[in-house]
C-alpha cells in the first residue's frame, strides 16, 4: 500500500534535519563581529589607567590579536595598552569585549539582540600568555602620541571604563569591541582617523567580510550567509570595515598626521600559528547551481522511478527540503518581527527557504479537503515568494546577496510542485503493493 506510511516517513525522516536547521539560525544569531571575552561581572568604578603617571610618561598602542581556530574566535580581537616609558613592564589594556554570562536574562536578551557589553581596565598579560599559548599572533602598534593626545585618549578611556558607561549596547557590525577601540582612537586624534577612513572605500561589504572570516568553519559561514540581511551588503567606508581588528591595524599603519606616520613602530608579540584567514571571501555561485540541479534531478528520478525504494526516497527527500526550508523560513521571520538583529531584518532568503513550505509539508494529498486545499494555497505561496524572489534578484528595489540560495532551492522546490500537479491529474493509483 502506499499513501498513509508517507506522512510517517516524512516525519520520521524530516526531523533529521530540523536540528540542522536550527543550528543555522543559532550560528547566525550568534555572529560577533568581534572576538567576546567571557568572564565574571567586572569591577567597575576602577578604571586603572595608570593615573599617577603623568602623560607625558605614557605611551599608547594598539593591540591586535590573530583570528582563532575556535567559531567564535574567527574574527580575531583587540585592545588599547598604555605603558610607562619609564617602566615598560607597567602596562594596562582597555578590552571592550567582556560580557556576563550571570547578567539577568543573558541567554533572552543575546538572542532578541540586546546584548550589553562592558568595557574594562586591567593587565593583558594572563590573555596575551593565553592567546600566545593558542598559537594566535599578536601585534602592537605603539603610537606616536603628543602628551596632549595621550591626556584626551587617557579621558576617553576612563569615562568608557567608568561605573556610569562601562555597559554598552552591543551591536554585531556597528557598535563591537572593535569599533569602540576605533572611536577611542579617533578621539585622542581630533577625528583624522575618521576623515582619512570615510573618504575612501574598497566596495567590501559586512557579509563579504563576515563569509571570508568564517569559512574556514563551513557550517558557521553558511548560517551567516542565510541569516545575513541586505543590510549587510552596502559598500562600507575603510572607517566602517574597522569593526574587523584586523582592518583598524591596517588603517592605524595607513595613516598619518602632520607629514609623520601615526604608527611609530610595530612590536609582534607572537608570531601566528594559526591558517592565515582567506584574502577573499568565498565564490560558492557555482556550488549552489549545481547542488540546486543536482538536487531537483535527483528529485525528479526517485519519483519517476517504479520501485518502492526510490518513491521511499523521494518522500524522504522531499520532506527534508520542505522541513528545512519551512523551520528556516520561520526561523528568519521570528528574527525579523521579534529580535533587535537589524543584520537579519527584511532577509529576501525568506523568499527562498518559505515558512509556506511546512504547510505544504503537512498537507498530504490523502486528507480531508480543507487540508488538500490548505496545502494548495501552501504550494501558491511558496511559488508566489519564488517569483518575488526572482524579480528581486534582478532589480535594485532591496540590494541584498542571495542568488546562492534562489539557485540551491529554487529548483528543487519547483521540481516538487511540478511533480505533485501531475500527480494530480493522473490516474488515481490503485492502492496495491
Amino acid at each position: 500500500m502506499r499513501g498513509n506510511s508517507r506522512p510517517r516517513l516524512i516525519w520520521r525522516d524530516g526531523c533529521r534535519v530540523i536540528a540542522a536547521g536550527l543550528l543555522l539560525l543559532l550560528l547566525c544569531a550568534c555572529l560577533q563581529a568581534a572576538e567576546p571575552q567571557p568572564g565574571p561581572e567586572p569591577a567597575l568604578g576602577v578604571p586603572r589607567l595608570l593615573d599617577e603617571v603623568p602623560d607625558t610618561r605614557i605611551e599608547a598602542g594598539l593591540l591586535t590579536i590573530a583570528p582563532g581556530a575556535i567559531y567564535w574566535q574567527r574574527f580575531g580581537h583587540n585592545a588599547i595598552v598604555l605603558r610607562d616609558r619609564d617602566d615598560p613592564g607597567r602596562l594596562t589594556a582597555v578590552n571592550y569585549g567582556i560580557f556576563d554570562f550571570g547578567e539577568r536574562n543573558f541567554l533572552l536578551n543575546f538572542l532578541r539582540g540586546r546584548m550589553h557589553y562592558y568595557a574594562v581596565a586591567g593587565n593583558p598579560g594572563a590573555e596575551i600568555r593565553d592567546y600566545a599559548a593558542s598559537g594566535r599572533g599578536m601585534q602592537i602598534q605603539w603610537l606616536g602620541l603628543t602628551p596632549e593626545q595621550v591626556g584626551l585618549l587617557r579621558a576617553r578611556l576612563r569615562d568608557d571604563t567608568s561605573a556610569a558607561n562601562a555597559r554598552y549596547r552591543y551591536d554585531y557590525f556597528t557598535r563591537n569591541c572593535s569599533t569602540r577601540v576605533r572611536d577611542a582612537l579617533d578621539v585622542a586624534l581630533g577625528g583624522a582617523l575618521e576623515r582619512s577612513a570615510t573618504a575612501r572605500s574598497r566596495g567590501w561589504t559586512y557579509r563579504q567580510h563576515s563569509l571570508r572570516l568564517a569559512r574556514p568553519d563551513l557550517p558557521l559561514a553558511l548560517g551567516i550567509h542565510l541569516g545575513l540581511a541586505g543590510y549587510t551588503d552596502r559598500p562600507l567606508t575603510l572607517w566602517q570595515e574597522a569593526f574587523v581588528p584586523q582592518r583598524l591595524a591596517d588603517a592605524m599603519a595607513d595613516l598619518g598626521m602632520d607629514g609623520r606616520p601615526v604608527v611609530s613602530n610595530t612590536q609582534v608579540i607572537a608570531r601566528d600559528r594559526n591558517a592565515a584567514p582567506p584574502p577573499n571571501p568565498p565564490a560558492w555561485r557555482w556550488a549552489f547551481a549545481l547542488w540546486g540541479a543536482g538536487l531537483a534531478g535527483m528529485l525528479w528520478a526517485l519519483r519517476r522511478s517504479h520501485s518502492r525504494a526510490g518513491q521511499r526516497a523521494f518522500a524522504i527527500l522531499r520532506g527534508a527540503l520542505l522541513a528545512f526550508c519551512g523551520l528556516v523560513g520561520f526561523g528568519l521571520l521570528g528574527l525579523w518581527i521579534a529580535t533587535d538583529h537589524a543584520a537579519a531584518h527584511r532577509n529576501l532568503n525568506i523568499l527562498v527557504a518559505s515558512p509556506f513550505c511546512l504547510p505544504w509539508l503537512l498537507a498530504g494529498r490523502r486528507r480531508s479537503a480543507a487540508t488538500r486545499a490548505i496545502g494548495r494555497f501552501a504550494v501558491a505561496g511558496v511559488l508566489a515568494s519564488l517569483a518575488l524572489a526572482l524579480w528581486f534578484a534582478f532589480t535594485d528595489a532591496l540590494r541584498q546577496d542571495f542568488a546562492d540560495w534562489l539557485l540551491l532551492f529554487a529548483p528543487p522546490l519547483l521540481v516538487i510542485a511540478r511533480l505533485e500537479r501531475q500527480g494530480r491529474h493522473s490516474p488515481k493509483d490503485s492502492g496495491t503493493a
